[in-house]
């Protein structure tokens, strides 16, 4: 991860470590407290202020759930003989079942966060952008297809009749809408019509 992420730290902080770099120091002890105090809890965000300026972290605890975890730190007459020979035989042992022995901490500086975050509002921004524009020419096409072109053809007939020039075929609109409701009543009152001439003709 801290190749991908370079500005990124990772601890393993322990109050009782087997290694002794890995010993948590005053804040991370503090974190590491807060979790014994809250057995319940998962995660813990916040930030603080180091020699490199201000950093937001997140910890989660490392509790004692696998028995066999206690054989290598339960005590050190239990332990393998290549971790007493390495460690010693102070650190790391005393370990118990259901203990927070520590804490994973990752942190970040504050400006490499507020970058990623002001990144991620771009990056959604024209998602949603790009998403409006889509459903634009959408609606736009669907409006042209079904509303449009319809009353345009419809207009043009009402323009024909009342000019007394003949309709070669009905308007013949497909739809339940009420555009396409109107389009059906307009052929019916253009077939009346063309019957009602048709008669007047025979009769003159």
């Amino acid at each position: 991860m801290h190749g991908e992420r370079p500005a990124y730290t990772y601890r393993e902080a322990m109050l009782n470590p087997t290694n002794p770099s890995n010993r948590a120091v005053a804040w991370e002890a503090d974190v590491i407290q807060y979790f014994r105090a809250n057995p319940s809890a998962q995660e813990f965000v916040s930030d603080r202020t180091s020699e490199m300026g201000q950093s937001l972290y997140l910890a989660k605890p490392i509790r004692i759930k696998d028995e066999q975890c206690l054989q290598c730190h339960d005590t050190y007459a239990t332990a393998p003989p290549e971790v007493v020979r390495q460690y010693g035989r102070v650190n790391g042992f005393g370990w118990k079942m259901d203990e927070t022995v520590g804490a994973q901490i990752v942190a970040v500086p504050l400006e490499t966060a507020r970058a990623g975050a002001s990144n991620l509002v771009v990056l959604v921004g024209s998602v949603l952008t790009a998403v409006f524009l889509l459903m634009f020419a959408v609606v736009n096409v669907v409006v042209r297809v079904v509303v449009l072109r319809p009353i345009a053809h419809l207009a043009a007939a009402a323009e024909a009749i009342s000019t007394g020039r003949p309709l070669a075929m009905d308007l013949a609109v497909k739809g339940s809408d009420e555009i396409a409701a109107l389009c059906r009543a307009f052929d019916r009152m253009k077939t009346s019509i063309e019957k009602s001439l048709a008669l007047l003709q025979r009769g003159g």
